[in-house]
């Protein structure tokens, strides 16, 4: 399509406002020449005839308020005097003029007299610099002083114009190359952030956003990327456009954090900017989902995803937008398309699995695959089985398989070989974002609707708010998978969905109990979501849509192959690695556990024959982990140093295995653990960063830190991760309430907590403070009692705070508030307390603000407890309960919860043997399972036809059985929610109850 023409005609005539990087002089050139440089027409010291003083740029500086309130005034009139270009004529700098611009004049003199072009190299050289957190704060500072109350109400551009231009003038400079503004020691040679912002929104909201909220623990030496800072306005060198973006690319690739996206939708929405809409859509490419930040709400979100079309978009220049175009066009065929994709991004809001499909890759290398039994699953189609299920031990491959079927390569990858729609998912158990059934399903959508453009479009018909806000698995498989897909069946196109380490999903008492070889007894019932996911929804999908699942054949307590012949009866395959694999060209095994070979390239000393096997277990990968450990220890022995090496590390092993999900570089350099990445036994092998994220090898290097048995001294602590996280967590909490407390500004979302944040603050804490839990080796007593201290502090604090827990609760993490205090085997001071109030009470808590948190107390707890006192503190009342009722009476009943779902007569209940669970029988014909400590029902199982009057656990706790009233006894899998059996009593229903001990 002609993006010149498309360019011009689309969208309502550009408002006034600056080009991508900051407004910009006129240039008084011919209005057909784009010669990218200053005329002599064009004042040198327009930026202080501008602000309406006199030449001197210090005098400038120096007026009183009413002069710069009445420059503010003059620059505003002035937005109307450069309006932005839809059409050829005069025109400000534009956005790839403004990157070349960034040279130093020097450099731009020498360029200009050799009539040499600049490279991509030079631009990256003279654009990719940042400035600290610390120079920006000082930068904030100096603006407060210069405006005072009035920059609280200016926006980028009126800055921009009013002092930057001022300040830079005399050079024709970037701000960051004026000393006297900017210290050199507060200039970064490679950023880690990039913002993205529209410069019609408040520039103090950006400051306040980026220092105050996202980056507000970060080390001061942190460095960001932003344009008003970065880049000369001043001037123009005249390049190929094409050049310009390769530019603007490398900058956004150098900032290896990931972009910052600062919005303010009520003054401008940036969906409505067409060089936003490209940073957002480059950096997604560039660095996945976990490098594009953006907390919106999602009122918010719905309006970005409404207002979005790079085709309607406004930009300074005319040059620009086609530039723009252009590559939409040649990287997405359309603008429709790239709109499409962007918009299912914001939708949906999909993970990244570049690190994993990059790392299997790499360890595929050099294989050889024979997917022949592949290619005849995929061939019978709908008429074969529905499942090809790869399970194989620890370590063998099977993830490996998953990442090569989901590459693009032509002759082993779906992407290539295979004709077939497919969409992936990896579990993770070590983050319990890839753990949750509605992100499970997200993802599958999201890749669907990217490959399938009709379901696209089904998809972007949904409301916004809604999906965003999405908690139930069932209503996510509904709107998102079931729909759209029904609606595709007649195409009778093939789907495949594949998932990845069903193992993983398992509860992770269940992992633990099974990596140490101990038999499983109590699994936790349908503790394995994903397997719920599949069981219960994903079966429903049309039969075009076929399933791969890899796993090993010990997950869900031994019951993960059983549950899928029940779920699929005669229609699952089962292959193992060994079988898809003809040996590879980088090692010399045969077959065994694959990690084994990975692990040994990071082990110095295991160089040599005796070392590879042809067949390795799993005992010897723990082997050469032990090894490795070893030879670090020795190695940080040597220096001097040595204790302090050995302590980092030891505290970051901590925090890594009590993490919920992987931690960022930026996360770990907040807690101090920064400089102990690199110094990891194994690195970077064993441990690896990649996008922004420290990751561990393999499942099995975590199972072996976390088994003191396989691990000995080199056991990680836990516990003391746990303390030294919540602590952190807890000190980024009271800096925000701080900040609330003094009414300083705060930012759109900016004033929310980020969602670990809530969700497992208390976890940690909890965790740390239980002092009836072993927190494993250390080698300082005194270390590990002050962090239980601390711990204990922060957290009888935390639970005191009516702002927090109104918080948690509207996000929906009470019942793992209540998880969190009940698995407290000693409580603290409040953790009973809270414990008790919320487990009584839970469900009309929820969404209630703080105040209205006190009354319900007021309303609810016994006079004499802790609860009824802080309400009572807080709320105010002007009775004295005190007074009139008795003490005696004043304590928590005896009563600790009320379990409320089942919509008729509860006839039966029995208790697990372990006393963690609770299974109930009801006339509604339902049996449900509920977890003692969150009062939380976990499972409801269904198939009875008449009412349930008796209910029993197995002396094991692995299996349950239930009579009824329809004259059957069902006996249910506890970990999977499966029936395993039914027996018909023929001449009389099934009345009575069984012992605990099931006899």
């Amino acid at each position: 399509m002609g993006c010149g023409t498309s360019s011009t005609a689309a969208g309502p005539p550009a408002a006034a406002g600056p080009s991508r990087l900051g407004p910009t002089p006129q240039l008084q050139a011919n209005d057909n020449a784009v010669t990218g440089s200053e005329t002599s027409e064009q004042p040198r010291d327009s930026s202080a005839s501008r602000a309406g003083s006199s030449p001197s740029a210090s005098a400038s500086r120096r007026a009183p308020a009413a002069s710069r309130s009445q420059q503010l005034s003059e620059c505003s009139s002035r937005k109307e005097d450069r309006p932005e270009v839809t059409a050829a004529g005069c025109r400000p700098l534009s956005y790839h003029e403004a990157l070349i611009a960034a040279t130093p004049p020097a450099a731009t003199t020498a360029t200009a007299t050799s009539g040499a072009t600049n490279t991509p190299a030079d631009l990256l050289a003279v654009t990719k610099r940042g400035i600290t957190l610390c120079g920006l704060r000082k930068l904030r500072e100096l603006w407060l002083k210069e405006f005072k109350a009035d920059f609280g109400n200016m926006s980028t551009e009126d800055v921009e114009k009013c002092w930057i231009k001022e300040k830079t003038g005399p050079h024709k400079c970037c701000l960051l190359e004026v000393e006297e503004v900017v210290s050199p020691v507060d200039i970064i040679a490679t950023p880690m952030y990039f913002i993205s912002h529209a410069w019609k929104n408040k520039l103090a909201l950006l400051l306040d956003y980026v220092l105050d909220s996202f980056l507000s623990d970060a080390d001061e030496s942190t460095g960001v990327w932003l344009d008003i800072v970065a880049v000369n306005q001043h001037s123009a060198i005249e390049t190929q456009a094409a050049t310009c973006m390769q530019a603007f690319k490398q900058v956004v690739q150098v900032c290896n954090g990931g972009t910052i996206v600062v919005m303010e939708i009520a003054s401008c929405n940036p969906a409505t900017r067409a060089w936003c809409i490209y940073e957002w859509a480059h950096t997604l490419a560039t660095h996945g989902p976990d490098g594009f930040h953006a907390q919106l709400s999602p009122a918010d979100r719905a309006a970005v995803v409404g207002q979005l079309d790079i085709r309607q978009a406004i930009c300074s220049r005319i040059e620009d937008k086609q530039t723009i175009l252009a590559l939409v066009q040649q990287q997405h065929h359309s603008a429709e398309r790239f709109n499409s994709l962007l918009k299912l991004q914001l939708l949906l809001e999909p993970l990244a699995y570049r690190v994993d499909l990059r790392r299997l890759s790499h360890q595929a290398a050099g294989t050889s695959w024979k997917f022949g039994a592949i290619d005849e699953w995929l061939e019978q189609g709908a008429t074969g089985p529905r499942v090809l299920c790869i399970v194989s031990g620890g370590g063998e491959g099977k993830s490996t398989i998953s990442a090569v079927l989901c590459s693009n390569d032509q002759t082993t990858g779906f992407g290539g070989k295979f004709d077939v729609h497919y969409a992936h998912h990896f579990l993770k158990y070590s983050d319990q974002r890839r753990l949750d059934a509605v992100n499970i399903i997200k993802n599958l959508a999201f890749q669907l609707g990217c490959r399938i453009p009709s379901m696209c479009q089904q998809l972007l018909q949904l409301n916004v708010a809604e999906v965003v806000q999405m908690t139930e698995m069932g209503d996510a498989f509904d709107l998102l998978l079931l729909q759209p897909l029904q609606a595709l069946s007649q195409q009778q196109e093939p789907v495949v969905l594949l998932i990845d380490a069903l193992d993983e999903a398992d509860p992770p008492e269940l992992q633990l109990a099974i990596s140490s070889g101990g038999r499983t007894t109590c699994p936790r019932a349908c503790g394995n979501l994903a397997l719920q996911l599949l069981t219960r929804h994903l079966r429903h999908l049309p039969t075009n849509v076929r399933f791969i699942f890899t796993t090993r054949p010990d997950a869900a307590a031994g019951q993960v192959l059983p549950c899928l012949e029940r779920t699929f009866p005669d229609s699952v395959t089962y292959l193992a690695p060994s079988a898809l694999r003809s040996g590879s060209s980088s090692d010399s095994s045969g077959g065994g556990v694959m990690v084994y070979h990975t692990a040994l390239q990071a082990c110095h000393t295991c160089q040599g024959g005796a070392f590879v096997l042809q067949d390795p277990k799993l005992e010897d990968v723990y082997a050469v982990y032990s090894r490795i450990f070893t030879d670090a220890h020795a190695e940080y022995g040597s220096s001097s140093n040595a204790h302090q090496k050995a302590r980092l590390v030891h505290d970051l092993l901590a925090v890594l295995m009590a993490a919920k999900e992987p931690l960022s570089q930026s996360f770990l350099q907040q807690l101090g653990l920064g400089d102990a990445i690199s110094l990891l036994p194994g690195y970077p092998k064993l441990f690896f960063v990649d996008e922004h994220h420290l990751y561990l090898l393999h499942k099995s290097l975590g199972d072996w830190l976390l088994d003191p048995d396989l691990s000995g001294v080199f056991f990680a602590s836990v516990h003391q991760g746990h303390a030294q996280i919540g602590g952190h967590l807890a000190q980024l909490w009271r800096q925000q309430q701080q900040r609330i407390q003094q009414q300083e500004p705060a930012w759109g979302s900016g004033s929310r907590s980020s969602p670990y944040l809530l969700k497992y603050m208390v976890t940690h804490l909890a965790a740390a403070a239980d002092s009836g839990v072993n927190g494993g080796s250390t080698s300082s007593l005194d270390v590990r009692d002050a962090a239980f201290e601390a711990a204990t502090a922060d957290l009888n604090s935390l639970l005191q705070d009516l702002s927090f827990l109104s918080a948690a609760l509207k996000a929906g993490h009470g019942p793992a508030i209540i998880g969190a205090l009940g698995a407290m085997l000693t409580h603290t001071a409040w953790s009973y307390e809270v414990l008790r109030w919320l487990r009584s009470d839970l469900y009309n808590l929820v969404g209630k603000s703080a105040a209205d948190l006190a009354n319900r107390a007021l309303a609810i707890a016994p006079g004499n407890t802790k609860i009824y006192q802080l309400a009572s503190s807080t709320a105010c009342p002007s009775w004295r309960t005190r007074l009139v009722l008795p003490l005696e009476s004043g304590n928590w009943p005896a009563c600790q919860a009320i379990f409320q779902d089942h919509t008729h007569v509860v006839k039966s209940v029995a208790f697990s043997p372990d006393g963690q669970q609770l299974a109930s029988g009801s006339y509604d014909k339902t049996l449900r399972l509920w977890d003692t400590a969150t009062g939380q029902c976990m499972a409801m199982l269904g198939g009875h036809s008449k009412s349930i009057t008796s209910v029993a656990f197995s002396p094991d706790g692995r299996q349950l059985a239930s009579g009824s009233l329809d004259k059957t006894v069902r006996l249910w899998d506890t970990a999977t929610g499966q029936c395993m059996a039914t027996l018909e009593v023929r001449t009389c229903w099934v009345r009575g109850s069984v012992g605990r001990s099931g006899r």
